[in-house]
């Protein structure tokens, strides 16, 4: 997964939202605002502290650039939909456990410094 850095997101993303005519970087502000400070809370893990993962904004720089894409992995999973501590999570047969054949597109990897241009087009007016 992708983060995008505390430091990226406070000086350069988080400040464009102080533009009022920058609708792009306000609308990111609101609809993140509540998981960068969930994750700035996670201090004392230093794994979960290092920025915001967001599958969802990693997923749509794929779709619109498929370069970003440099590993992906033909995999079987299933969405757990009885489990007590799974239910509704998607359960990925990394290691063929269930023997059945790929039925999902895994991207393992992508091309971060694409990534973030990509991003940073996005909340830019």
């Amino acid at each position: 997964m992708s983060t995008i850095s505390f430091e990226m997101l406070d000086s350069e993303l988080l400040p464009l939202k102080e533009n009022p005519n920058n609708r792009k970087a306000r609308l990111f502000s609101e609809v993140t605002q509540f998981l960068i400070d969930f994750t700035k809370k996670s201090e004392c893990n230093p794994e979960l502290y290092t920025g915001m993962n967001s599958c969802d904004s990693v997923c749509m720089a794929c779709v619109l650039d498929e370069t970003i894409i440099k590993e992906k992995k033909n995999i079987y999973a299933c969405v757990e939909p009885f489990g007590k501590l799974a239910s509704g999570h998607m359960i990925s047969d990394w290691y063929g456990h269930f023997k059945r054949e790929a039925n999902v597109e895994i991207i393992t990897n992508i091309d971060k410094e694409k990534f973030e241009k990509l991003f940073r087009l996005c909340v830019q007016e």
